[in-house]
């Protein structure tokens, strides 16, 4: 996490520390985790969905109407 924080840190406002990147990552993961398949409605949430999927892999539900996840299935 720390490697993690340190190449992002300028990219971040000044009171945002290790522990809130962490927790929101954490809170990001769990959000995703356990929300049910479909629940994404807009363009945005899908985009956030897809790099969620990027960095936590199979351990995410594919969308459904995710036409790109059902033509590779």
């Amino acid at each position: 996490m720390g490697a993690l924080f340190d190449s992002i840190r300028g990219c971040l406002s000044p009171h945002i520390d290790q522990a809130k990147v962490y927790y929101k990552l954490k809170w990001l993961k769990g959000k995703y985790l356990h929300a049910a398949p479909g629940a994404f409605a807009g363009p945005h949430e899908r985009c956030v969905h897809d790099l969620c999927t990027s960095v936590w892999g199979a351990d995410l539900e594919p969308l459904v109407g995710d036409d790109e996840g059902a033509a590779t299935a």
